[in-house]
């Protein structure tokens, strides 16, 4: 994790400050889950976390990639196991 970020988020515990994370799993995607991350450029929360338990279907690499493409927030793996790391 970048340090500026870790700090912003101590800033924003210490301030009391709601914060709005969103947790993608990758296995649970579907159409409702693209047209989201379609429309997280005009209203992105404030971080994503992008994983699950399983990750059987293989798409963690498209869903982290329209995440970025899609919505300014920083995203952090959230992985259930190390074989749920992705280079992206």
């Amino acid at each position: 994790m970048e340090r500026a970020f870790w700090d912003r988020m101590v800033g924003w515990k210490q301030g009391g400050e709601k914060k709005l994370a969103l947790l993608l799993d990758p296995d649970r995607i579907g159409e409702t889950t693209w047209a989201l991350l379609d429309a997280l450029g005009q209203h992105p929360p404030d971080l994503l976390l992008v994983g699950g338990s399983l990750l059987v279907q293989g798409q963690i690499d498209a869903c982290i990639r329209s995440a970025r493409q899609n919505c300014p927030a920083p995203i952090f793996l959230f992985p259930g196991s190390a074989m749920h790391v992705s280079p992206l």
